[in-house]
């Protein structure tokens, strides 16, 4: 098993699991949204979602998810939350084809 690279890293080949990430702070105290999803879009245009439910917490207000990365190009992941804590966070990242 691959251990997930920060979706930030530098440099992502495809086929490798991406740690995608958000913090979410009101007034800078980490906070949980009530509400949250996690939207993902990969290169090709296919886009996914999920709930708070199917997404992980390591300590308050920080929520991550593992994504595969399997097609090159430009990924663009969305986290959405509201409630408790309202906020929009994004990341897009290049993953570059394998030489294999």
């Amino acid at each position: 098993m691959l251990t997930p690279v920060q979706a930030d890293a530098r440099d992502i080949i495809v086929g490798q699991p991406l740690k995608v990430g958000a913090e979410f702070r009101v007034e800078g105290e980490p906070k949980d949204p009530t509400v949250l999803y996690f939207h993902a879009k990969s290169p090709s245009g296919v886009r996914s979602t999920r709930a708070k439910v199917d997404l992980l917490s390591a300590e308050v207000g920080y929520w991550y998810t593992v994504v595969v990365a399997d097609e090159p190009g430009w990924w663009a992941f969305r986290f959405e939350g509201s409630g408790v804590a309202d906020g929009v966070q994004e990341i897009e990242v290049y993953v570059r084809p394998s030489a294999f």
